[in-house]
């Protein structure tokens, strides 16, 4: 019933302008769009979670080097430094289909009203792909776990990600839903442990 409300809610504030609703589950809403210039769609979540909290979450989220176990689509998560206010992780991210993508990625970790923001961005300076993996071209996203006053956190996600060379639609299609549910379904279940 609680999740109903939740969904009525979001459905009715209509998610981000140019969006599209695509998916449920999880105590989350999943948008598709609108389409960036780079020719993939953005992608947003919003979720409530009654039973994690915000204390709960900050210190796995913001250890970048255990990504890789929670979250079954990245293979590889190292911390290889520091640059300015930024951690530079090495990740390598895999879907059904295609050969994996790798990244050197900047993340950072900022306060918010209620709670903290998780953000990344690929470095400028890409190094060549190791062998059998592939540069991703573009990789913007970050995750928003703030205190929900009804109870738990209400969590936000977005991701811009471009994988670069040909990719066949269906591949694009699942992980604009079910590989970003997966996502979700991942960090959840990690919580819950």
């Amino acid at each position: 019933m609680f999740f109903a409300l939740i969904l009525l809610q979001s459905l009715l504030a209509g998610g981000p302008p140019g969006s599209k609703l695509s998916a449920a589950g999880h105590d989350c809403v999943f948008y598709v769009g609108p389409k960036a210039d780079i020719g993939y769609n953005h992608i947003n979540v919003e979720c409530h979670w009654p039973e994690v909290t915000v204390a709960q979450v900050d210190p796995i989220l913001s250890k970048w080097g255990i990504h890789d176990q929670i979250f079954s689509a990245v293979k590889v998560s190292d911390v290889i430094g520091k640059e300015g206010e930024y951690d530079l992780v090495r990740q390598v991210h895999t879907a059904k289909g295609i050969k994996p993508r790798e990244a050197i990625l900047k993340y950072k970790r900022q306060i918010v009203n209620g709670g903290y923001k998780y953000a990344w961005f690929m470095h400028e300076n890409q190094p060549p792909a190791s062998p059998g993996k592939v540069v991703s071209s573009y990789d913007d996203g970050h995750f928003i776990v703030t205190h929900n006053p009804s109870g738990g956190v209400k969590v936000e996600y977005h991701l811009l990600y471009s994988p670069s060379g040909k990719i066949p639609k269906f591949v694009v299609n699942w992980f604009q839903t079910d590989g970003v549910m997966t996502v979700m379904k991942d960090l959840r279940t990690y919580l819950n442990r």
